[in-house]
């Protein structure tokens, strides 16, 4: 009997666990980081949280992962430049606290603490207000772009009724 070498090899399978957290805040900093190898993409956001009438923000340092993620940041970038209000719905993967020391103004020589993770999706922007873009109005539309084309497609390939 002939064992065929992928029957009996064990399934490859990369188990993982995800740290993903999502919420609302207002983008800064957005900009190309050099490297040795690849530039990447990375914008802070200063998420909110607490009570509507005392509201508290924590600033995450973020790399952009993921084609679209970074297509809208990119975007942003003019209007987070301008110093307008960019105001998204995000989706953050893989925190973790990076410590460093201050090197100017008051806390120079004090640690601090740096929160980094992924951003992994904007699923809204707003620009002083004004939705700029929704995931949710892109599905629809996709949805009903999808629906014309199945449309025009079964439309095209109807067979013509005998007369």
């Amino acid at each position: 009997m002939t064992v065929n070498s992928t029957d009996s090899a064990p399934a490859v399978s990369s188990e993982y666990f995800d740290l993903e957290t999502s919420g609302l805040g207002y983008l800064n900093r957005a900009r190309e980081v050099p490297t040795r190898g690849e530039p990447f993409l990375a914008v802070d956001i200063a998420a909110l949280h607490g009570a509507k009438s005392n509201v508290e923000y924590t600033r995450f340092d973020c790399i952009v992962r993921g084609a679209k993620a970074i297509n809208i940041v990119r975007n942003l970038m003019p209007e987070i430049e301008a110093g307008k209000a960019v105001l998204v719905g995000f989706k953050i993967g893989d925190l973790y606290a990076d410590t460093f020391t201050f090197t100017h103004g008051e806390k120079a020589g004090q640690m601090g603490v740096s929160l980094k993770a992924r951003l992994l999706q904007i699923r809204w922007a707003k620009v002083d207000g004004e939705t700029v873009y929704s995931a949710r109005s892109e599905a629809t539309a996709n949805g009903a772009a999808n629906a014309s084309s199945e449309q025009s497609h079964r439309v095209s390939n109807a067979v013509p009724a005998s007369r």
